[in-house]
């Protein structure tokens, strides 16, 4: 999206807004589309949409049904040329021009559709698609069967930022230097342990970005979406506990001092982009 911004687009963003409290009618379904502005309530909207709407600074709108989602985003944002979606490929009632394929550290898994396998829809599926990405973070690309299968796989790799306090964002340091504070309190007589939370959808890849920066922390997985309690963090007993900002969003009302962030930015090579906008110059704005 911001790459999009920078060519000059004016993009909006729709979303399911997974995860977020039922607003129902009776029937436990949700209902009617919602703006999600960078300081909205991830219980009311949802993790991911909240931090799209921080990262981008661009309209953002959710709804089960995209096509409501992308109306209301217009009629509130007439000035919006294109929209991105995030996730949905499967969703049809929504008319698409560009579709990309994310695949994760799993690839193409066993070729089996869930739950026997990874697959939301089958491999001849990407037979029309725009672009095929694979987040290869922490992964031996070249071993992964999707290379063999896929000659055009555009490469993606999550890359840690400077880590921040969560109670006070201005305290910041790498997450090489917070291995080494931690290393250093353990040596001075005192007892520093450090906890590694992540509820997302592949925790283990945070996890070995800790490991990959020094870090050995103790590990706690949690599902995808895990609306985080006090509960939850009273139960861990490390002196510092680092999570994923998705996971930080639902914390940060806990005034927990020991919580330390990590986020990170996605990086694409070149290509990939070059493509997404060599496409978008044959079609009609939003």
């Amino acid at each position: 999206v911001r790459r999009l911004a920078a060519q000059g687009y004016r993009p909006g963003v729709i979303s399911r807004g997974y995860g977020r409290a039922a607003r129902n009618r009776g029937d436990g379904h949700l209902h009617g589309p919602v703006e999600v502005a960078p300081g909205s309530d991830p219980a009311r909207c949802g993790d991911e949409p909240v931090l799209i709407a921080r990262a981008t600074a661009v309209p953002v709108f959710i709804d089960a049904d995209r096509v409501c989602a992308a109306r209301a985003l217009l009629a509130a944002h007439p000035q919006v040329n294109l929209i991105v979606s995030d996730d949905g490929l499967q969703h049809y009632a929504l008319a698409r021009d560009i579709e990309i394929a994310v695949f994760d550290a799993r690839g193409a898994g066993n070729g089996q559709l869930l739950p026997a396998g990874p697959l939301r829809e089958p491999l001849s599926r990407t037979a029309g698609l725009t672009a095929l990405v694979h987040n290869a973070s922490g992964v031996d690309a070249a071993k992964n069967g999707l290379y063999q299968r896929f000659s055009s796989m555009h490469v993606m790799k999550l890359l840690p930022q400077t880590c921040y306090r969560l109670g006070d964002p201005a305290q910041t340091c790498a997450i090489e230097q917070l291995a080494e504070r931690v290393a250093r309190h353990g040596t001075d007589g005192t007892i520093d342990t450090i906890a590694a939370i992540a509820g997302i959808g592949h925790p283990e890849r945070f996890f070995t970005t800790l490991r990959a920066a020094g870090l050995a922390p103790i590990e706690y997985p949690f599902h995808d979406h895990h609306a985080f309690t006090r509960t939850d963090l009273a139960a861990i007993s490390a002196s510092t506990l680092i999570m994923t900002e998705k996971d930080a969003l639902k914390c940060s009302a806990f005034n927990d001092a020991r919580i330390w962030v990590l986020p990170v930015t996605a990086h694409l090579d070149a290509a990939f982009y070059d493509l997404i906008l060599e496409k978008l110059r044959g079609h009609q704005a939003a």
